[in-house]
């Protein structure tokens, strides 16, 4: 019983710390997105968004900070999205929130992997991460990305492999680099593949063990 409830505890305790990590860390990121000024690649991106949430289209030659837009449009578009609700405000929350989904991930992967204790730590390492922190209080895309990534890897594990596909189709849609997850679609397949491979065999082995032990009763 005693050592039943230090295990509750310890879950208890846990869960605490994961929320509190999560909470603070999303807090702090909105916090500093929402009086950042979006300079650089993030104010274009911030310009497309603005444009397309108010034209209801892709711009390609409009003139928008560059020549031409010709790259995947997702991060533009949610923040169109987010851009109609809440103004400029909205296309600041994209990266932030993006990047809470991320910190979910990290967390359920490492957990899926490993165990709780160690799922925290690996909480921890994303929150405090100075490149994380950066790019999810900016207007950058490598945020959304991430999470699809992470989502992407997190099916692969729960072995929805269709719901890997959607995803992946999306980080595509966001960054050409999302191409770069299909050779760990890939590796999952053949470990998957050959770890049915040996199950089947076992399964034979021991189909033919009892056939022989029920003969041998028999003789």
């Amino acid at each position: 019983k005693l050592s039943r409830q230090k295990n509750n505890m310890k879950k208890a305790d846990y869960a605490k710390v994961t929320i509190w990590i999560m909470a603070i860390a999303f807090i702090t990121r909105i916090i500093i997105a929402l009086i950042t000024t979006p300079a650089g690649d993030a104010a274009w991106h911030m310009n497309i968004a603005r444009f397309i949430g108010e034209n209801f289209k892709i711009p390609l030659f409009e003139s928008l900070g560059r020549q031409a837009f010709a790259r995947p449009p997702l991060f533009e578009i949610t923040g169109a999205f987010f851009y109609n609700i809440f103004g400029d405000t909205g296309i600041k929350l994209v990266s932030p929130l993006a990047s809470l989904g991320v910190l979910i991930l990290v967390y359920l992967i490492a957990k899926e992997l490993t165990d709780k204790k160690t799922a925290v730590f690996a909480l921890i390492f994303m929150a405090v991460l100075p490149l994380s922190t950066y790019m999810s209080v900016t207007g950058h895309t490598i945020m959304i990305n991430t999470l699809l990534v992470c989502a992407t890897i997190y099916s692969l594990l729960k072995n929805k492999i269709l719901l890997a596909g959607i995803f992946t189709g999306l980080a595509l849609l966001n960054r050409y680099e999302g191409i770069l997850i299909f050779p760990v679609i890939l590796i999952f397949y053949l470990y998957k593949h050959k770890e049915d491979k040996n199950a089947k065999k076992n399964e034979k082995k021991e189909t033919k063990n009892k056939e022989k032990y029920i003969r041998n009763i028999a003789i």
